[in-house]
């Protein structure tokens, strides 16, 4: 029996419509129809929840298509990996044209100006996506997208899966070096050009990133322990 048709029977011995289900497992009515025709499958979380509401396993419900749910559960942490690398990558790119056009002249100050709005369509185009597939699995914080994407996405020989693992595991130091870095750029940018003004707003900048920082740290701790006292 297939992952579909166990959702159906269970629904029909609880006595649920789709609707039902669907409003228990924060999806639509169509969600639930394709579940039970085999036309998609549910994600781990949809998964949990249904044999919550069911008084099941997961185990239970997937049976031999549990190949499919890994599989599955991995393409969708590499895509959100993608999309968060790609806003990430073009806000960089953004920030690094803004600082290249300081004292260009005026052909090249266009052409970088030119970049600068391709990279902040790059931005639009990959973050607005990124942030929709965030809240349909239910991650609030850094903290839940690294583990959502270490517990989702499958071990491989790959290079940039290892660098997209190894950064989501340890993303406080890699983020505090990547900042490091961008100012220690922008120094040099500036160079002699730095006046006492510029340098107190690039502290107040780097102390504002820091403090943000601590500020959503500190709150991610408080949130899990009591998502821990919870339990």
């Amino acid at each position: 029996m297939d992952i579909g048709s166990r959702i159906r029977e269970h629904r029909a011995a609880a006595g649920m419509k789709q609707d039902e289900l669907a409003q228990a497992c924060f999806v639509s009515r169509q969600t639930i129809s394709n579940w039970e025709r085999n036309r998609t499958l549910p994600d781990i979380e949809s998964l949990k929840a249904i044999a919550g509401i069911f008084g099941t396993t997961v185990d239970a419900l997937i049976g031999d298509d549990a190949p499919a749910i890994v599989e599955q559960a991995d393409e969708e942490a590499r895509r959100l990996v993608s999309l968060w690398a790609a806003s990430f990558v073009s806000q960089i790119a953004v920030f690094l044209l803004a600082l290249m056009a300081y004292n260009q002249n005026a052909a090249m100050s266009d052409l970088l100006a030119i970049l600068r709005a391709f990279f902040l369509g790059v931005y639009f185009a990959t973050a607005i996506p990124f942030y929709r597939l965030e809240r349909k699995k239910g991650i609030r914080t850094t903290n839940d997208l690294c583990c959502y994407v270490t517990d989702h996405m499958k071990e491989t020989e790959s290079l940039a899966i290892r660098a997209a693992r190894s950064y989501f595991r340890h993303y406080r130091f890699w983020t505090n070096l990547m900042l490091g870095l961008l100012i220690l750029v922008f120094l040099l940018v500036m160079g002699p050009n730095l006046t006492p003004d510029i340098i107190i707003l690039a502290a107040l900048l780097v102390v504002s990133i820091l403090g943000f920082a601590h500020i959503v740290e500190r709150s991610e701790k408080a949130e899990n322990a009591d998502d821990s006292e919870a339990r």
